[in-house]
Order: C-alpha cells, then structure tokens, then sequence
C-alpha cells in the first residue's frame, strides 16, 4: 500500500527572523539613533532654560589680559599677561580699571574675573559707570565660580545704556599678593552657555583630595553635572529605543542596544577622568621634574608659605626654640609649623590661638600667617592677640600681613 499523505514543503530558515538571533547591524543603528536623538533632544531644552537672552548673538566676547588693566587705587603693577595687587591703599580698598571699548548693556550679561589667590577676608565688586548715571559708581556682587572665577551678573536699571569703564574693587588688607589674570565681558548666547559647560566639564582642574574616586569634576557650583547629564541622556535613550523601535528588533538586539548605549554613556565618563589624569601628570612633570627639593617648594602652590617660613626660618637660633603659629586657617598654620621644624612648633589645630599672655615666656617666638586680631605697637615694641594685655616683643620679620616676633 502507498503513502498518499502530502509531505511538509521545506521551509527556508534564514528568510525568516529568528526572536532569538538579532538582525546584523540594526541593533547598532537604532542604538546609535536614539542616543543621537537624546542628546540633541536635552542640549535644546537646557539652552531654553539657560540662555538669558537671545540664542545667536552679533556682539562678540571681549577678553582683556592683566596687561591691559591699571590700578587707580592699592599697590600694584601689571606682570606680563598678569596684574599683581600687592596691597590696598591706607583705607582698605584697591581699585583695578580696565579702558573697555563701548560696551552696550543690553548686548552683555555678565562679567567674569579670573582672580588668583585671595585672601578669603577681602570683599571683591564689580563696579562701572555710565552716562545714564553721570556722576555715579554703580556696582554689582560677585559669585566665586570655581575657586579662581568671580563672576558679576549686572542687572538694570543700573546695567543700562552705554557703558564706559569696568573696575574690580577689593576691599580689606591682602596678607599675600593677589593675581588678576583676565575679565571677560560675555553676551550669555547659546554658544557661551554651550562653552561654559564644555569648561566645567572637560577643562583641567588640579587634582585633589576626590579625583581618585570622584567622576563629578569641574567646580562644585557648576548648574549641571555630567554625570547627572550622562544618566539623563542615556535613559531618555533607551525609553525612546524601546517606545520608537521595540516592534522592530528581537529582544536579544534590545538588550544590545541598551548595552552599547550604558557602555557609551560610560566610557565619555571614564574617558573624561582619564584625559584630566593624564593632563594632571604632565603638569606635574613640567612643574616639578628635575628640581631640587627647595626649588620645587617655590614652584608648588603655597610657595609664598614655603618662602614666608624659609626666611622666618633663617631668623630663628641654631637651636631649637619654642615658636608658636597662629592662623586663620588650620592649613596653612599647620603647613607654616611644619616648615619650622625642628624648632619646637605648636599650632593649636582647634582654633589657632596663641596661649594668654601670661602663659608665654621671653625668649619665646611667636608667627602670625593669615591671622586676623593682631596689633603691633613699633614705638613701644608691645605686641597683643586678640585684643589681650599687650607684651614687649621685637619683630623679626613682617610681609603682606603675615609676620614673626621674639618675646622679651
């Protein structure tokens, strides 16, 4: 008997796709598609939150170097691309001008120092004037911005028609010089914002105590974090992935998507904090390399501290005496004691007092670096802290506030 029945047609295995293979090529695409599609998506809703004014502006950035600046009041002079201001003038004020070209108000927004090393008891203003207000000195605070940025938003009425000279006023006593590096005055369009955070994202910054560990870089007043941004986008990415093209791929091309979308996402992270490790280390290089032990004190940051100890230092006996430090700050008291040694220096880490004065004894020393409180009377040769029972003391050494002196 013969087997009628119709046999099954073969049925062509790579014509049809696989739920469990994922298609070649297009889970890459539709990847890198809503990654693009993110990115582009969140760049536009933070500039329409973060652009003050208009997106494209005509009026250009103007940039001015220390060379360009004078100083009307205070002690100082311009050094190269620098202006140094060495000390205010007997009122405690210092006054640095810059001669600007016309400058629009309503064309500009902000004005941004980039300052160096000040002392944190002295107050900084922007101040200009303008013939809307003849006569009158309008001023605007400053925001510290990153350590070495102190930016000004001007705000009308004040900020208003033709401006015609742009001054940075620092009031208080300087215990140390004080650098003005450059001013901007900037429109605050679409391409400074975008400039901003490329700045506080990828621009160097000296390592410190959270670069071993920390991804957040940049300053700590930045609006937006790029890891905080990196997350958003990538999320957005894989919502639109999954809403936009889930019909369209198999789940193993799905879970490809989102694999190279979270590895792109981190490797920007990780590239970034291995680019600044690597700017870092040539820094260090160029700072230090090939240098003595004394020469590469003089080249770190606190290379006035190092030069103020080493010629206290030179003051001081052969043999080791009592010195005590006084500061302000337990950093750079302590950093100040420890340059002393092996003299028998005491900083109290609490407060950074020196004992009463019936606790200290002639012959003793005492140094005051960053330390507020302290009058030196030169004619009787009396020193006090504190406002405490002055003490007979002769000065040994006396620079930018900081000083030393030998109790009689």
């Amino acid at each position: 008997m013969t087997d009628t029945a119709a046999k099954p047609e073969p049925v062509d295995v790579a014509a049809e796709s696989s739920p469990l293979v994922p298609e070649s090529g297009q889970w890459m695409k539709y990847g890198v598609a809503a990654l693009a599609i993110a990115s582009v998506g969140w760049v536009v809703v933070y500039l329409w939150l973060a652009v003050p004014g208009r997106w494209f502006s005509n009026s250009p950035m103007q940039r001015f170097s220390g060379a360009q600046m004078n100083l009307t009041r205070g002690v100082g002079a311009s050094d190269g691309t620098r202006f140094v201001v060495r000390a205010t003038d007997p009122s405690g004020l210092a006054v640095i001008t810059i001669d600007t070209p016309t400058v629009i108000a309503e064309d500009y927004r902000r004005i941004r120092w980039k300052v160096v090393s000040v002392d944190p008891t002295a107050t900084l203003v922007t101040a200009w004037r303008s013939p809307s207000a003849a006569g009158k000195t309008l001023v605007a605070p400053v925001e510290q911005y990153g350590g070495d940025f102190y930016i000004a938003y001007p705000r009308a009425p004040d900020w208003s028609g033709r401006i015609e000279g742009i001054a940075l006023t620092i009031r208080g006593t300087l215990r140390q010089p004080l650098f003005v590096e450059e001013v901007t005055i900037d429109p605050m369009d679409a391409s400074d914002i975008a400039s901003d955070r490329m700045h506080d994202w990828f621009g160097f910054r000296y390592w410190n105590g959270l670069s071993i560990n920390s991804a957040i870089g940049g300053p700590l007043e930045q609006p937006v974090f790029l890891p905080v941004t990196a997350s958003l986008v990538a999320l957005t990415a894989i919502a639109i992935l999954l809403l936009r093209w889930r019909k369209r791929m198999s789940r193993p091309s799905q879970r490809l998507a989102i694999v190279m979308i979270v590895g792109i996402t981190w490797l920007v992270l990780d590239g970034r904090w291995l680019w600044l490790r690597m700017q870092q280390t040539q820094e260090t290089g160029s700072t230090f390399s090939g240098k003595t032990p004394h020469d590469k004190h003089l080249a770190d940051i606190d290379s006035y501290l190092y030069a103020f100890s080493e010629q206290v230092l030179a003051r001081l006996p052969k043999t080791p005496a009592r010195v005590y430090v006084s500061s302000d700050d337990q950093y750079f008291g302590g950093r100040v004691a420890y340059h002393l040694y092996p003299h028998n220096a005491f900083m109290n880490r609490a407060h950074g007092a020196v004992p009463p004065p019936d606790r200290v004894k002639p012959g003793e020393y005492v140094v005051f670096f960053r330390r507020r409180s302290v009058q030196y009377d030169a004619a009787n040769k009396t020193l006090s802290w504190d406002q405490q029972t002055p003490v007979p003391a002769d000065i040994l050494i006396a620079h930018q506030g900081n000083a030393a002196f030998r109790l009689r």
